[in-house]
């Protein structure tokens, strides 16, 4: 008897978890909602696709990020390169879209 509880138990773990899995994949949305834009992966808000920058990432996953998180997180990796705690990446930061005379380090 415990072992058939166990199997009824194991099954329904490994389906529980099936299920979940291709939930996530497949990300359903009701028939109804309209998606106009994405969510910035770090401060979550909506902006349409052309406002953030797309990383692609194996398997297909897509995250999404606004300037203004771009931005804060440059401010914050210079601090640290100013403290000697990182190396520096680029000589000076044009965040305005102009990167001519920028020196990129590997």
């Amino acid at each position: 008897m415990k072992v058939l509880f166990s199997v009824i138990l194991l099954l329904g773990a490994l389906y529980f978890v099936w299920w979940g899995y291709k939930h996530l994949l497949r990300r359903e949305r009701d028939e109804g909602e309209v998606i106009d834009g994405v969510a910035c992966q770090i401060c979550r808000q909506g902006l349409p696709r052309e406002e953030v920058v797309t990383v692609e990432k194996a398997a297909g996953f897509e995250n999404y990020f606004c300037g203004n998180c771009i931005a804060r997180l440059a401010a914050e990796y210079n601090e640290l390169v100013r403290k000697g705690e990182a190396p520096p990446v680029y000589t000076d930061h044009t965040l305005d879209g102009n990167d001519e005379g920028m020196t990129r380090y590997s």
